[in-house]
């Protein structure tokens, strides 16, 4: 019974349940659960561009080709400014160009720095944009019960494989459909393959790489469940998806990846998440990427690598098999800074510039009669690169980060380790507990600590972590695979995060807003590795997505340039 009143909905949901807005007779809402905030006005079609700039079309205000367009600034989005002409969708580029479909099904266009509207040749039902602002559109010959797809190329529409009721795009090729049924499709080397799991009468898709539907009725009003994909394409018996709080009956996305949703009465809410202002480079068994506040990804000249950290110039050191890899601020090559070692694994790079490492395993050092052995060690390069040794027998040493002061901390396996550096020297002490592995540590701009990793809990411990309230949770399984937050004052560790949908979380990281990125490795068949995004209170949502192998994380600081002296 309970599966058929789940299909049920998601037949209601595929059926149009979730689309139309401005329905007068539904309550609006003031404020929506979740990570959301209402923006004045109501609407039944958004755009938005890529400096936040909204324009919408209008639920009461009837005009010849449909209905009122608006404007609003982003610093002002209580007082919208209408603008000439009427339609029933728009769709806003990056740049700013705007694209609208009018009541009779014909297309325009306003570029951002024109005030007169262009009309494009052909009809559409609907229209979307990717991140670098190609057009695409949904239209007539009817393909059984969906519609044919064209993306306009120079100033013509070039129809694409494929039928669809509702359509997405990234960037380039990656597109995603929802046919009559809900069946979701994504676009893929030139090829639609099926995404399991989830249904949806809308859908929105994200630059880099995720995408967002409204799922089943959440309310009696209509609205909808939203879900985002994680990219984890080929686990979990198909495509995993998770719910965050809200509900909606349209959604688009605006660049940096931050969502903008319609309910059933036509209210408007954006995402309270800050759009990305750093470069965020992410390591890989499998390759290193950066990924751009605007989606683009940037891939490195390297293969595979480790652990990453930057200096305060902007050079990036990178662990590379038995070498340490140099690269200078810009360039995606490196040079071999330390050559000759066993198997550099972590780094971090303290405000002096002196770059601390480990050896995961010490392989030089290991009797042949014991290859199973595990030994690691923690050493420390000066600037001139004079090596010390921090710690010649430390197993499992996974992640390794530095606070202000120049101490340096480590995760591993069972204990979270803090060495008080003075000089080349460090004296170690344990902080905290967590068994399992820690794969990576953060420090939150208050300087607590978080730590990644696969836990063992076991209240035995003195520093056995806690939950919220401080309390031991006789719930939880032996092994839990989430965050812990670590607090400066040396009190017990609280449980940060918590999640069962994780395959091999490693990298951490937090931004100037406070919100903490980490990236799971993925052990499934597609190896694609996943970039989360968690604000203070937990909620999560994915940052980026679909590359080999997430590894660990860093943000690639602003580093004043030197001026360069006016010519004579």
């Amino acid at each position: 019974m309970k599966h058929l009143f789940k299909m049920l909905l998601l037949m209601a949901c595929a059926q149009g349940f979730c689309v139309s807005t401005c329905d007068a007779d539904v309550t609006a809402l003031s404020n929506m659960p979740g990570p959301w905030q209402q923006v004045a006005g109501r609407a039944r079609d958004i755009g938005v561009d890529g400096k936040g700039v909204a324009w919408i079309v209008s639920c009461d205000e009837k005009v010849a080709g449909g209905y009122a367009i608006y404007k609003a600034d982003p610093t002002a989005v209580a007082s919208w400014a209408k603008v000439d002409g009427g339609a029933v969708h728009i769709a806003v580029t990056p740049d700013g160009d705007v694209w609208t479909v009018d009541d009779a099904g014909n297309v325009r266009c306003r570029k951002a720095r024109d005030t007169a509207w262009s009309d494009v040749a052909g009809k559409a039902r609907d229209i979307s944009v990717d991140a670098a602002g190609v057009v695409w559109k949904i239209a007539d010959p009817p393909v059984g019960d969906d519609y044919s797809i064209y993306k306009y190329q120079g100033a013509a529409w070039e129809p694409v494989d494929g039928a669809a009721q509702h359509l997405a795009v990234g960037v380039g090729d990656a597109a995603w459909i929802v046919k009559s049924n809900g069946v979701i499709y994504w676009r893929h080397n030139g090829k639609w393959e099926l995404q399991d799991g989830m249904h949806a009468g809308y859908i929105a898709a994200d630059a880099k790489g995720p995408a967002w539907v409204l799922n089943a009725p959440a309310d009696p009003d209509g609205n909808c469940r939203i879900y985002q994909d994680d990219g984890f394409h080929g686990m979990h018996n198909g495509w995993h998806w998770h719910e965050i709080p809200g509900s909606a009956v349209r959604i688009i996305m605006q660049q940096y990846g931050i969502p903008w949703v319609l309910r059933k009465d036509g209210s408007i809410f954006r995402s309270s998440l800050k759009p990305a202002t750093h470069n965020l480079v992410c390591s890989g068994v499998r390759g290193m990427v950066k990924v751009t506040p605007d989606g683009n990804i940037i891939h490195y000249d390297l293969g595979g690598t480790d652990g990453i950290a930057f200096d305060s110039q902007g050079n990036l050191f990178v662990s590379h098999y038995t070498d340490i890899l140099k690269v200078a601020p810009g360039e995606t090559k490196g040079t071999v800074y330390q050559a000759g070692l066993d198997r550099a694994w972590a780094l971090a790079v303290d405000a002096r510039g002196n770059v601390f490492y480990s050896e995961f395993r010490n392989i030089k050092d290991e009797p042949k009669d014991k290859p199973d052995r595990k030994d690691g060690a923690i050493y420390m390069l000066t600037p001139e690169k004079v090596k010390y040794t921090i710690d010649a027998h430390r197993p499992y040493a996974y992640g390794l980060k530095t606070d202000a002061q120049g101490n340096l901390y480590l995760g591993g396996f069972g204990n979270i380790c803090k060495y008080t550096m003075t000089g080349t020297t460090g004296v170690s002490s344990i902080i905290a507990y967590a068994g399992g592995w820690t794969r990576d540590l953060a420090f939150d701009a208050q300087g607590n600590i978080f730590v990644n990793g696969e836990l063992i809990m076991d209240p035995k411990q003195p520093n056995a972590i806690k939950d919220s309230t401080g309390n031991w949770n006789p719930n939880w399984a032996n092994v839990l695979i989430g965050i812990i937050e670590i607090p400066k004052d040396g009190g017990s560790p609280r449980l940060f995060s918590a999640r069962d949908d994780l395959s091999h979380p490693v990298g951490l990281a937090f931004d100037e807003d406070g919100d903490l990125y980490s990236a799971d490795y993925n052990d499934g068949k597609d190896y694609n590795g996943v970039i989360y995004r968690y604000t203070p209170d937990g909620s999560y949502s994915v940052y980026a997505s679909g590359f080999p192998q997430a590894m660990w994380l860093a943000f690639e600081p602003e580093v004043a340039k030197a001026e360069v002296p006016a010519k004579p």
